[in-house]
């Protein structure tokens, strides 16, 4: 085995020898043997020294030498018989390694040593009491981490003070669980956080707060809602068309506007009754299109007085919606289409109903047909969206209601509005264009940015909405226009180049996976320019950008601490073999029990993914042998994990890219064996492990155990000539 250390002072290899012997070199003119090919088993080549005394190894130990400049390799020093070096790293001028050894070189050290000015020296007392694996050397905190399988100081994760010179715990207690051992220990691209990667189980708590603190703090709490359906984003129904009829005829309570969000308590001026001893209807019309995942309502109490069922019709296709919801009293998931039922427990101020899926409706009608007391009533009426949205059209942004700060948008160059008519009668599109002279640089043309307000943190599809262009009659001059995501959070910002050439309304996606609030007022940020090769003629010189809508639809509130969906609650979310801790944190938790949410990270989700991959905790019985041996992160955001593993989804072997909030195969599906070692240099992936092909054997056998990855082209390379 043969492993290579680098530090900016020197070049240290650990090798495994049985022999070694070096011979007078023989009298040959190689300048007349032309090509010459060597055949043989031997492990390498190297420049002939002939001034240079052997170097023996005695096979029963680990070896440390350094190598010179020249090529020169120096013996320093061996373990104790049986020992293993598998790990190194250089603070300044001390090279720190560890394995598994009792002493190096006769000074006794127990599995962690460095290495200075010629001599060994051990690291304290109280230092890891089972093999290590990894070590990382943390330069700006002057403290070297330790992982393998070990107890003590933590559980699998130790931590080396410099200054200090003692050994503790990580600051999160450490890592157990599967075969709880880390096998890797490597920093972000910013070096701002750490990975940590192996064999163990993380999990946290489920339920329902959002990441590291960020929902909106204006929405109330309520049984009657799922930590999904609270994440949804009212729609603004300020400019709609609403009608509640009958009305009571106490003018007090008869104006159905004050329920969109009202201003206070239950009573006079925040609240609607109907008319005593009749059901009632409420009905909303937007008169365009609008993206609502279900409905939010919350019964008025005054009095005796309050609405116990009702039914909810979509408009304008006049079908009667099926209803998913948590029923209050029992916390279990339930469903109801006719006369579902609306809860008059007091404590419970809203309840949220959520359709089987998004649906684009132009309207809703809510008929209350049972109720209590006098008559029905309600205290608060809502439209619940996809997630979050933004329109070009600054009307369309009306304050949400329970929303710090409206969804807005801004733009630079010419923008006019068009409008269309729809194929759906009484409605109308109405949407931004910008001309744009055929040649012009992108970045010298119109933009458009979208900033949709996001409530809680989640895994979301962002789409495009881009109108057809045979409503606006304008086909001949579309083109293709380039879209930038930033999700926030510290993540990188994504790119897709989106054709808006379509005949009929399309949704174009542009980004899927986690969107983080770093504040309770967060908007997420999306920028649309002409693409860098845009498609097709235009007419008459020009290009048109269209610029409508972007919609998020909020796919579960698992970045949020739960694997949550549209139809579920909240539940604790376990990982598998990946954890980050950030370096500034100071947060003081376990990590071996259970996490709270705001510790989570959304590059925890990789986690969650490879535990869902393997077929969850069933998964990882004790003759399981996946674990995630190396980590690389490429500075675009992309995470490269490899080791040894086999993935349902994605299908994917011992190498995985993690890759816009999800995980995603290498081309060939991985590698058909292990992987231990990944290093990147630019946009090349290097990797080692023991393996001869891809999965689908797509290069002929040509890898042989090391191999190259370009992470532009997703095509794999041998290294042998």
């Amino acid at each position: 085995m043969i492993s290579i250390f680098k530090s900016s002072w020197l070049t240290l290899t650990f090798l495994l020898l049985a022999d070694a012997a070096l011979a007078s070199l023989p009298l040959v003119d190689f300048d007349r043997m032309g090509r010459v090919g060597l055949a043989g088993a031997f492990a390498g080549l190297d420049l002939f020294n002939d001034s240079t005394s052997a170097v023996s190894f005695d096979p029963s130990t680990s070896t440390l030498l350094s190598r010179s400049p020249d090529g020169d390799l120096t013996r320093l020093g061996s373990t104790s018989s049986g020992g293993s070096i598998l790990a190194g790293c250089a603070l300044d001028d001390i090279f720190y390694f560890a394995g598994s050894f009792s002493s190096i070189e006769g000074t006794s050290a127990s599995n962690v040593a460095s290495y200075h000015s010629g001599s060994f020296s051990s690291l304290g007392s109280n230092g890891p009491n089972g093999d290590v694996h990894a070590l990382f050397c943390d330069a700006k905190n002057n403290k070297v981490w330790a992982g393998g399988k070990f107890s003590s100081p933590g559980a699998s994760v130790a931590v080396w003070d410099v200054k200090a010179s003692t050994w503790s715990a990580a600051p999160f207690g450490g890592l157990s669980g599967a075969s709880a051992q880390v096998l890797s220990i490597t920093t972000n691209s910013s070096q701002s956080s750490l990975f940590f990667a192996g064999s163990f189980t993380t999990s946290f708590q489920g339920n329902g707060s959002a990441l590291n603190t960020t929902n909106n703090p204006n929405v109330p709490f309520s049984v009657g809602a799922t930590p999904f359906s609270s994440s949804l984003v009212p729609i603004p129904l300020q400019n709609a068309e609403i009608e509640g009829s009958p009305s009571s005829s106490d003018q007090s309570f008869s104006n159905i506007r004050n329920i969109l969000c009202p201003g206070g308590a239950d009573g006079p001026g925040n609240t609607w009754f109907g008319a005593d001893g009749s059901g009632a209807q409420i009905t909303v019309r937007t008169f365009q299109s609008i993206t609502a995942s279900g409905i939010r309502l919350g019964n008025t109490f005054l009095n005796g007085r309050g609405t116990t069922a009702f039914t909810v019709t979509s408009i304008p296709d006049n079908a009667v919606q099926q209803l998913h919801y948590v029923d209050p009293a029992t916390g279990q998931n339930q469903t109801c289409t006719d006369n579902c039922p609306l809860s008059t427990d007091s404590s419970v101020p809203y309840q949220d109903f959520t359709f089987d899926s998004t649906r684009s409706l132009t309207g809703v009608q809510v008929t209350l047909s049972q109720w209590q007391g006098d008559g029905p009533g309600l205290h608060l009426f809502q439209l619940l969206s996809s997630g979050a949205f933004a329109s070009a059209i600054d009307s369309q942004n009306g304050q949400s209601c329970f929303a710090p700060v409206p969804s807005n948008s801004s733009r630079t160059g010419t923008w006019t509005e068009e409008d269309a008519n729809t194929n759906i009668a009484a409605t109308t599109q109405s949407v931004l264009v910008a001309s744009v002279p055929i040649g012009t640089p992108p970045a010298q043309g119109p933009s458009f940015t979208w900033r949709p307000y996001v409530s809680a943190s989640g895994t979301y599809t962002m789409n495009l909405l881009v109108p057809g262009c045979s409503d606006f009659q304008d086909c001949a001059s579309r083109t293709s226009v380039k879209v930038t995501v930033f999700p926030g959070g510290g993540q990188p910002p994504t790119v897709t180049t989106v054709s808006q050439q379509n005949q009929n309304d399309a949704a174009r996606q542009i980004y899927s996976g986690p969107v983080i609030p770093s504040s309770p007022d967060f908007v997420t940020t999306i920028t649309m320019t002409l693409a860098d090769n845009p498609a097709g003629n235009g007419q008459n010189g020009n290009y048109q950008l269209v610029a409508d809508r972007v919609q998020l639809v909020l796919d579960s509130a698992d970045t949020a601490g739960g694997a949550t969906n549209s139809n579920g609650t909240g539940a604790g979310q376990n990982g598998f073999g990946f954890f980050e801790w950030p370096l500034s944190s100071s947060d003081n938790v376990n990590a071996t029990g259970t996490l709270a949410n705001s510790t989570e990270t959304a590059l925890d989700t990789i986690a969650f993914n490879m535990l869902a991959g393997l077929g969850g905790p069933p998964a990882l019985t004790s003759s399981s042998t996946s674990a995630i041996s190396a980590v690389a992160h490429h500075p675009s955001g992309t995470i490269f994990l490899g080791g040894s593993f086999k993935l349902s989804t994605p299908d994917a072997s011992n190498i995985v890219m993690f890759k816009n909030g999800a995980l995603s195969a290498l081309s060939g599906g991985g590698l058909n064996g292990p992987v231990t070692s990944l290093a990147l240099d630019g946009d090349t992936l290097f990797i080692g492990g023991s393996f001869s092909d891809t999965a689908s054997s797509s290069t002929q056998n040509t890898l042989r155990g090391v191999a190259s990855y370009s992470v532009t082209q997703d095509q794999w390379s041998g290294l042998q000539g």
